[in-house]
């Protein structure tokens, strides 16, 4: 489907009777089929599963206080989507069909509907920055469709505002600020340019780690160090790729600038070029920043082609077209191995299938821990099944002074119930509103729309005794007590050795080695026990433990809770809130 993808622009463009607007929007649909049933497909994508599955939610502010290392604007996109109940599979197709309307707009109202510049961008950018870099990918879509765009003429505070907005996605937007100012107020030529390429591509040759251990005196030596790659390949791909292109460029240099508009493109594509080189130090940081104006590339050889296509020979047209589909095709093919070694893909197929919603992948395909942290053993799958199994839980109005007993919410009726601890429900689901438990006594809102007006509240004992004012004082007074003495106890976060962790911990997670550190806050009430912070990757995961640091709960928590004063564990899974009894059995799963 990914060849098909870049082959269906050409066939496209034998077809008679389309204007060319029509051929290009037509050459965009498999496409848009692509970015919106894809599954598993982009070298990120179980990991931003991952980062969906794993955020926060419950509030704004909880939201803004989790994973507060991801860019904001992502994580209020994905507070949106998982508030109103969707799945990652429309949070990623919608991300990614925005991205890629911003850059098909963007090449049309730029290039004139040029397939050519279409076919460019499907074989150099298509892949990596429409399905895996979503963050990035719509931030260069985005700026690409406002900053270079002659349609499009932003002033100097509009420009920053944007650059402000799309900071919110990926903090690399700020590229755009000094070649956008050198290009658009520096009166460049093609000697200039000349000039600076010449002393960016010396300088990828300087040997920067040698050069800085020499200077360890230099504040943040040691912190640049840890970027630059132990050794710089100025002549691999990317590098012979974009000095190829600067060549070129330069070459037809004057044909191409006859405008304005044209002009700053080409400055812009080769100041970016210069740029790159410069970083040539860190092949990651080079690649990151400049992509934004290497992406111009489609829009400057348009400019190149249409030079020769003006000429009226179907042979030199004939092998312009051949040179296109082999190039394009060899970069898209560099892109798809790259994915499958970087997600490290070990099913059986030697070429990429296109996974979709309707034959999704097996993700035990894929030896990569955010694919397994992801599904953490078929998640919903085991959620359904609890689901099911509280369906049939039996009744008893006989009270039992061992258990405690939960208001919960039934997931079939959509009412509230009293459960006891034993897994029996003492009084069936039949409240609309939350009843408050208080021992055996129940405080609720009849179902009544005007006491739940003015929130009537009656009482009712579980054990049968008579409900007077005395014994709701009591009750309450001891609750209360009961939380205070929970809620004060002091929290001292103590370290604890990674080293030391039982087995029936460390097997929870899928690479060992991955645990980077572990603490702990010990508490007393209701009962003697700890939670364990574990900094697994980049993430925190708490688990519920006794005095010897073994589970109470063998299950990981997004979050973590004091224990109520009746023992009750509350855990934060993918797959919604769990309830546990002190013994570890299951109570209630939402």
């Amino acid at each position: 489907m990914y060849y098909f993808a870049l082959v269906f622009p050409f066939i496209v463009s034998l077809l008679p009777k389309l204007t060319k607007k029509q051929k290009f929007y037509l050459a965009t649909v498999p496409l848009f089929i692509i970015v919106i049933f894809r599954v598993g497909v982009g070298t990120d994508y179980f990991s931003y599963e991952y980062l969906y599955n794993l955020q926060n939610v419950t509030t704004f502010g909880k939201m803004l206080d989790h994973q507060s290392n991801i860019e904001l604007g992502f994580r209020i996109f994905i507070f949106i989507f998982k508030s109103i109940g969707l799945p990652f599979q429309f949070f990623i197709g919608f991300f990614g069909a925005v991205t890629l309307a911003f850059f098909v707009k963007w090449i049309d109202e730029t290039t004139d509907s040029s397939l050519v510049s279409l076919i460019l961008f499907i074989g150099m950018f298509f892949f990596v920055w429409n399905l895996s870099a979503i963050r990035q990918g719509l931030v260069m879509a985005v700026a690409s469709y406002y900053f270079f765009n002659p349609q499009k003429n932003l002033s100097k505070k509009q420009s920053i505002l944007l650059v402000a907005a799309l900071a919110l996605f990926h903090i690399s937007v700020l590229f755009y600020l000094p070649i956008i100012f050198l290009a658009r107020n520096v009166k460049w030529n093609k000697k200039t340019l000349i000039i600076v390429l010449g002393i960016s591509f010396v300088f990828a040759f300087i040997p920067w780690q040698r050069v800085l251990a020499h200077l360890p005196f230099i504040p943040g030596s040691k912190k640049i160090m840890g970027y630059i790659d132990a050794k710089t390949q100025v002549l691999n791909f990317a590098g012979i790729v974009r000095i190829a292109f600067a060549t070129v460029i330069l070459y037809h240099y004057d044909k191409i600038t006859d405008s304005v508009f044209k002009k700053f493109m080409v400055d812009s594509t080769l100041l970016g070029f210069a740029v790159y080189f410069c970083l040539k130090f860190s092949e990651l940081i080079a690649g990151r920043t400049t992509i934004y104006t290497f992406i111009l590339c489609i829009v400057v050889f348009k400019y190149i082609l249409d030079h020769y296509f003006l000429k009226d020979s179907k042979v030199l047209n004939g092998l312009i077209y051949t040179g296109l589909a082999c190039f394009t095709g060899l970069f898209l093919y560099k892109d798809i191995n790259a994915y499958m070694h970087q997600s490290n893909y070990r099913g059986p197929n030697k070429l990429l299938r296109f996974n979709t919603i309707f034959n999704r992948p097996s993700y035990d395909d894929y030896d990569n821990r955010f694919a397994y942290l992801t599904v953490r053993r078929n998640c919903n799958d085991e959620r359904d099944e609890l689901l099911d199994s509280q369906a049939a839980l039996p009744s008893s109005s006989k009270y039992q002074e061992n258990l405690s007993y939960y208001a919960m919410w039934d997931h079939e009726s959509e009412l509230y119930g009293i459960l006891g601890t034993d897994r029996t429900w003492i009084v069936e689901p039949t409240f609309k509103r939350k009843p408050t438990v208080y021992g055996s006594l129940v405080a609720f809102t009849p179902n009544d729309d005007l006491k739940q007006a003015f929130k009537s509240t009656e009482y009712l004992d579980l054990s049968g005794k008579e409900v007077t004012e005395e014994h709701i004082q009591e009750a309450l007074s001891k609750d209360s007590l009961e939380r205070q003495e929970i809620t004060t106890q002091a929290l001292d976060v103590k370290s604890y050795d990674v080293e030391k962790l039982p087995e029936s911990i460390v097997n929870m997670f899928p690479y060992k080695d991955e645990i980077i550190s572990a603490k702990y806050v010990e508490f007393n009430k209701p009962y003697a026990y700890k939670i364990l912070d574990l900094e697994y990757i980049d993430y925190h995961f708490f688990i519920y433990v006794d005095e010897s640091f073994e589970p109470i709960v063998p299950v990981l928590s997004n979050d973590f809770y004091r224990i109520a004063p009746d023992g009750v564990i509350t855990v934060d899974t993918y797959c919604r809130q769990r309830l546990y009894n002190k013994d570890g059995s299951l109570l209630w799963q939402y």
